[in-house]
């Protein structure tokens, strides 16, 4: 049985609240149930940062920042997009989605992958704004993923497939040994 978040300052059920409001007022998907993310910290992650400084453009507002906690967890977890991205791109999905929708089904053979596994990635995706989802689990590009195809003009595809590449990610993964030594991560690297 699952236990109840401790109540320190007795507003853990407002917040809550609050959060899954902008989660679901931020939801793409025509299918409002087809978007959540399981694990609870990525979905506040996701509901805090749609309410990045933005201008509301109806009035004017800015909605208040995020407690710095939750700005420095969103710094450590954009990796994530990253290789999220990268991915997408390795499989060639935007190429692969150039024509009408298909289902993660259709997709998982050409691409050699675990089907449910694929339509999790491209449900993220569509979260992302890459992706655009159906109600029959069907995907198709929307215009940011179309600068996912290799013959995209002023494609992204090449750049993201070097910045999240082993090498690139191993090179700053030595960032320490960089600032310690004023030498390149790459050096340390594994090669």
């Amino acid at each position: 049985m699952r236990s109840k978040p401790r109540e320190r300052n007795g507003r853990t059920a407002d917040l809550q609240r609050e959060l899954e409001a902008r989660f679901l007022s931020r939801n793409q998907s025509p299918n409002r149930n087809t978007t959540s993310i399981p694990a609870t910290f990525l979905r506040v992650t996701v509901a805090i940062k749609d309410g990045v400084r933005q201008t509301n453009r109806r009035n004017g507002e800015h909605p208040a920042k995020p407690p710095p906690h939750a700005q420095l967890i969103e710094m450590a977890t954009a990796h994530w997009i990253l290789r999220i991205v990268y991915v997408a791109a390795k499989l060639d999905l935007a190429d692969r989605l150039d024509g009408e929708p298909k289902s993660a089904d259709e997709l998982a053979g050409p691409t050699g992958t675990h089907a449910p596994s694929l339509y999790r990635l491209m449900r993220t995706l569509a979260h992302l704004g890459i992706l655009s989802e159906d109600g029959g689990q069907r995907f198709t590009l929307t215009t940011l993923g179309e600068a996912l195809k290799k013959s995209a003009p002023a494609s992204a595809r090449a750049t993201i497939l070097t910045l999240a590449s082993d090498r690139c990610a191993d090179g700053f993964g030595e960032f320490l040994y960089s600032v310690q030594t004023g030498k390149s991560g790459v050096e340390a690297a594994p090669a």
